[in-house]
């Protein structure tokens, strides 16, 4: 019996004993896979810090810019009638006037008699088989010269300033003076106004201050002579008379 009892104890221990070693093994192991995923960590974030340096350091490629559109064509706009600068244009209060008359003469007479052709060689054409063109074209033409004069003669208006009397000087030769002159070769005695182009008119003896002979006398006093280059050779003229 106490041999038997000896045995068991002695099993038992054996148990005990084993079952302690397989602990400590498990524990062992337990301990070996905890440091293994520690270094894999360790060796990861090094990784994983180089890979965000390389795409911090990698610039976006830059975005191909639009193809632009062609442009639009521009269409083509018809030719002024008369060219026209946009500076200033001074005149006399006789030529405001006229240009005044003019403008009026075209829009209530000029105008409605020319619709009037139109009308009837328009309606010639129409009612003709072989019909004449000529006398409808010829109308189109002169509406077109009407309306481009009084396109121009509005343009005229709106730009223009208007000399008061006490602008046009006679202590020397201006603009909107009267100027008598004698030519010293022929002894032919001559009277201009100085007008600027718009109002130029050698017929009325209105010659434009950019001409060869208003050039000569701009400025110039009574009793001085003035020397002008012309097509046909050189002019003297002395200054007899500055008025307005």
């Amino acid at each position: 019996m106490a041999k038997a009892t000896k045995t068991a104890k002695r099993k038992k221990a054996g148990k005990a004993t084993r079952k302690s070693k397989a602990k400590a093994k498990a524990k062992t192991k337990a301990k070996a896979k905890v440091k293994a995923k520690a270094k894999a960590k360790t060796k990861a974030k090094p990784k994983a810090k180089a890979a965000k340096k390389t795409k911090a350091k990698a610039k976006p490629k830059p975005k191909p810019a639009p193809a632009e559109a062609p442009p639009e064509a521009v269409p083509s706009l018809p030719e002024p009638v008369a060219e026209i600068s946009r500076d200033e244009i001074v005149l006399t209060p006789d030529g405001y006037q006229r240009i005044q008359q003019e403008l009026h003469e075209l829009m209530t007479v000029q105008r409605p008699q020319i619709m009037a052709q139109l009308r009837e060689a328009r309606q010639a054409v129409q009612s003709a088989e072989e019909a004449d063109t000529s006398e409808y074209e010829n109308a189109k033409m002169e509406q077109a010269r009407i309306e481009g004069r009084i396109q121009e003669l509005r343009s005229i208006l709106l730009r223009s300033r208007v000399l008061e009397p006490d602008q046009i000087p006679t202590t020397h030769v201006g603009l909107g003076s009267k100027v008598r002159v004698k030519n010293t070769q022929t002894g032919a005695i001559l009277e201009f106004t100085i007008v600027g182009p718009v109002e130029a008119d050698p017929e009325l003896n209105k010659i434009s201050n950019e001409s060869p002979v208003g050039r000569a006398l701009m400025g110039r006093k009574a009793r001085s002579e003035v020397k002008v280059d012309t097509p046909g050779g050189s002019v003297t003229f002395r200054i007899l008379k500055i008025s307005k």
